[in-house]
């Protein structure tokens, strides 16, 4: 049996502010660093020993460094593991993207595989670049993997997972922290857990999804 654990990275201001991060480089607020920090423990407890594996971006990359001096691992970065690039939105909020750009907001709110923002990926692009890297990652010896990413990627493994198509409607939430346990067993990839934030109780106030 292999484990894999995909992490969201820890809390930033604008996920409080609903704004398009993608490709920028935005850092935890003080939240953040809490759920990075009790993350941390969590997974130590649940895999002392783990690859570990980040985005390079630097909510992920400071998420990951708090793992990796709870589990005493190296840090491995890996590019693949990025958020989906949004071009010219990214600062956006969800209304100022509306606001500027109605055709564009329309095609990604209705999830068109095929639609890319100026600049940017399209979503059929960034879901292979995300199942490829996880396949990667799979590849790798060892019985456990851990990698913090962002909220685009891990939904992108869930549709996977699931065998669902790119175009239908997301209706799952992916919360900043959130543990996502993948295990390989018979042949097979399944999630055993999913947006997991038992070890956050204490800060649950604060959580942003």
């Amino acid at each position: 049996m292999k484990r894999i654990f995909v992490i969201r990275h820890g809390e930033t201001n604008w996920n409080r502010e609903g704004r398009f991060q993608g490709h920028l480089d935005i850092p935890l607020n003080e939240t953040g660093r809490e759920q990075a920090a009790a993350t941390a423990q969590a997974i130590a407890q649940s895999a002392p020993k783990v690859l570990l594996m980040t985005s390079p971006l630097m909510r992920a990359r400071d998420t990951a460094g708090a793992i990796a001096s709870a589990t005493s691992e190296d840090l491995h970065f890996d590019g693949q593991w990025r958020e989906r690039g949004y071009g010219v939105q990214e600062g956006s909020t969800f209304r100022e993207w509306q606001a500027r750009d109605p055709q564009g907001y329309a095609l990604y709110k209705t999830n068109d595989p095929d639609y890319t923002p100026s600049g940017g990926e399209t979503g059929r692009a960034f879901y292979e670049r995300s199942v490829a890297a996880f396949a990667a990652l799979a590849a790798i010896e060892g019985d456990a993997a851990c990698v913090v990413t962002h909220g685009g990627v891990v939904s992108a493994l869930y549709r996977w997972a699931q065998g669902m198509p790119l175009a239908s409607p997301r209706t799952w939430e992916v919360p900043n922290c959130g543990i996502n346990e993948f295990v390989f067993e018979q042949g097979a990839w399944r999630i055993v857990r999913f947006a997991d934030v038992a070890h956050l109780r204490d800060l649950l106030d604060d959580v942003t999804v």
